[in-house]
């Protein structure tokens, strides 16, 4: 969908081990997520962010990369 690659660069500030965790098709973004302990609803904002012109800003990227505890997959 960002053959740009602005989705594998985002996924770079989240620190995500590989860049195939968001874009399996049998597993959602906000799963990954909770795989990687971050916000699925932060990460889903920056992703939606890359639509608009300017893509998801500073703040929104250090949101969506801040690992919580809560989120991890049990």
């Amino acid at each position: 969908m960002y053959p740009d690659g602005r989705a594998y660069q985002l996924m770079r500030q989240l620190h995500w081990a590989c860049a195939l965790c968001g874009f399996a098709p049998r597993e959602p973004l906000a799963m990954a997520a909770k795989k990687h302990k971050n916000s699925p609803l932060a990460v889903l904002e920056a992703f939606r962010a890359l639509d608009d012109p300017e893509g998801p800003s500073e703040e929104l990227i250090l949101r969506a990369a801040e690992r919580h505890r809560k989120y991890a997959m049990p």
